[in-house]
């Protein structure tokens, strides 16, 4: 997502490529390790694996630790 050729590839039009520019032109300074670190957590974590993570869990009687996210806690 933060590679030019790839954003560049999507046309101007797309809704993907209004989605990364933005994340692109933010995160210039940062390493590609660290830009995917930060897209997983604006993005997959909250919305996909924490709500997956804790539906499934519960349904099958399973005990979960999920990521722990207080902003303070991340801040530090």
């Amino acid at each position: 997502l933060f590679k030019e050729k790839f954003a560049s590839s999507l046309g101007e039009e797309s809704q993907l490529a209004k989605i990364c520019e933005p994340l692109h032109n933010a995160q210039k300074h940062i390493d590609d390790f660290n830009k995917s670190i930060y897209i997983e957590l604006k993005t997959r974590l909250p919305n996909y694996i924490l709500s997956r993570a804790d539906k499934n869990s519960m349904a099958h009687g399973v005990e979960l630790r999920v990521p722990f996210l207080d902003n303070h806690v991340l801040d530090f």
